[in-house]
């Protein structure tokens, strides 16, 4: 039931942005414990806005996009927005994906070592390699949901403290080096 019940809330969250997309969904059976988990990945055949992306993305919370990295959720939500296909694309360090890509040529701005003014709701947030968000050699990736005046922000993120899984976050602006912020025009 669970399965079923995450099945239609992706498709009426498709249904209802009015954008014509393809979607499949395929069960994740990773173990016993990760059973509702599913795998999305979602075509579009024209961008969203900002918004509209947003919640797309949010109501794939629970779910893998793509191979379950936090670059496959930046990527899956890149192209909502009418960016670059990242997957397949050879580049494979988050901490890089405002440099990695002609983001101008899609519509988008790429904002390096961001001021906390700069960084706005539907923004792709890179944080630098070595930090408490990114302790590995790749950094992390994510999307801003909302950032207050002081830093504080929510962000919806994958392969973090919850898995392999859409989930969202409170993180702070000092937290880790935040190399890029990437946003729609």
């Amino acid at each position: 039931m669970i399965f079923k019940s995450k099945i239609s809330k992706i498709l009426m969250a498709s249904l209802s942005l009015g954008a014509l997309m393809t979607t499949s969904v395929v069960p994740a059976f990773a173990d016993d414990n990760q059973s509702d988990q599913t795998t999305t990945t979602t075509t579009t055949n024209n961008s969203m806005s900002v918004s509209e992306a947003l919640a797309a993305l949010e109501a794939q919370q629970g779910n893998t996009l793509y191979n379950g990295q936090c670059y496959g959720l930046s990527a899956w939500y890149a192209e909502q927005l009418g960016g670059p296909t990242m997957m397949g694309s050879g580049h494979e360090y988050a901490q890089d994906i405002g440099s990695d890509y002609d983001w101008a040529s899609y519509g988008f701005t790429v904002t390096n070592y961001p001021s906390i003014s700069d960084i706005k709701p539907g923004d792709i947030i890179c944080w630098e390699a070595g930090g408490a968000i990114s302790p590995g050699i790749y950094g992390h990736t994510g999307v801003v949901v909302s950032i207050d005046s002081d830093g504080n922000m929510v962000t919806l993120e994958q392969n973090a403290e919850n898995g392999q899984v859409v989930s969202q976050y409170n993180r702070t602006y000092s937290q880790t080096t935040i190399k890029s912020v990437i946003h729609k025009n």
